[in-house]
This record gives C-alpha cells, structure tokens and sequence, in this order.
C-alpha cells in the first residue's frame, strides 16, 4: 500500500487550555498562529509533501474556524464531536459514524504535534508486516503523535467502556507494534512548544 493511499486522520478538537494566553480570544489550539499560518495548514502542508493526499479531520471547539481555513486549499472531510472525548472516544466516535469511510491501515495524526523527516513508507510496511492494530510512532520511546491503525482497531475501541480516554490507556499493550523515529518532534499543546514551532517555521 502507497502512502497516497492511506487516509490521514487528524484529531484536531482540543481547546488549547495550556496556552490559551498565547491564543486569540474563542481560537482553537489547531489555529495557532504560527508566523501568520495556523498550525493546522502547516500540518497539512507538511504531511501532502511527505505524500498524503486524503485527510479527515476530527474537530470539535472552534470547529468553524478550522473548517474555514482547512477548506479554502484542501478537500477534507470533517467529522465534529459535540464534547471533548479525548483521543480514544473521538476516533470511536468517528469509526461508527456512516459517513466516514476509511483505508485500512489508516494514519492518524495528534492536531498539535508535527515531526519532521518521518519515514511514513518505512514505518507502514512495518506495520503490514507486523499484522497489529495497532503501529505507535515513537522518539526515544515517547509517542510523537503520530499512529498507524488497522480497522481492526475497533473492537479495542468498543471493549472500552469509558466514554472519554486516550489511545494510549487502552488496555492492547499486546496488539501494539512501534516505530522509532530519529527526529523530535513538536508539541504546540505547551508554551514551549508553541514557541519553538514560531521559531523553526519562520
């Protein structure tokens, strides 16, 4: 399977608690301002060079705001959560939705963390090679944000009663493949992060 193939999914509903003196008053953490680009098209823009064509995006506050700058460039697909429910309960939400249809295996991207130099064709073969639901990028072994998934994952998804969890709390420790990666990666979700994303991408 070709990286163009797969559907990049990208969580992209957090309200950015941790930084929101650095935000506009009602701006999403997907709509960071980054040196005049929201954060979200960066991501995009970034991911389409490294040979994604086909993203789904999961947005929830401020959902106007990203739709409205994601659409003007991109076709996208959008699913909306009405509450936050973290990244395991919005992607639940979304695989049971009709009208989300996606590849299997599938990426799925944090909507506040980007990394660079990733070998996205390397990491997909290990993970169809693996035969796990489940691939977890992975720096020094601390997840970048980034996942590979089969559509299997969603019997884990439905086991887990909770209505608001993680990816990381499910319980699939043994149906969980990794890939290290040689690059760090950012994390616009905190102050520093923020910052240091305004300083590499001038």
């Amino acid at each position: 399977m070709k990286i163009s193939d797969c559907d990049a999914v990208i969580l992209a509903g957090g309200k950015g608690t941790r930084i929101k003196h650095m935000l506009e008053p009602g701006q999403p953490k997907a709509m960071a301002n980054i040196n005049g680009k929201p954060f979200i098209k960066l991501l995009i823009e970034r991911l389409n060079a490294s040979g994604f064509e086909k993203f789904t995006l999961c947005v929830g506050y401020g959902q106007d705001q990203i739709v409205e700058a994601v659409t003007k460039d991109e076709l996208a697909m959008f699913f909306c959560e009405h509450e936050q429910f973290g990244t395991g309960g919005a992607l639940r939400m979304m695989l049971r939705s009709p009208a989300i249809s996606l590849s299997s295996p599938f990426f799925l991207f944090n909507g506040d963390t980007i990394c660079e130099q990733v070998p996205y064709a390397r990491a997909l073969v290990l993970h169809e090679w693996s035969n796990k639901a489940l691939t977890a990028l992975r720096y020094k072994n601390t997840n970048i944000g980034t996942f590979i998934m089969s559509l299997a994952i969603r019997t884990a998804l439905e086991w887990e009663s909770r209505e608001r969890f993680n990816l990381e709390e499910l319980p699939i420790h043994s149906s969980v493949n990794f890939f290290e990666v040689g690059e760090p990666f950012l994390d616009i979700g905190t102050c520093a992060g923020l910052m240091d994303a305004r300083e590499r991408y001038k």
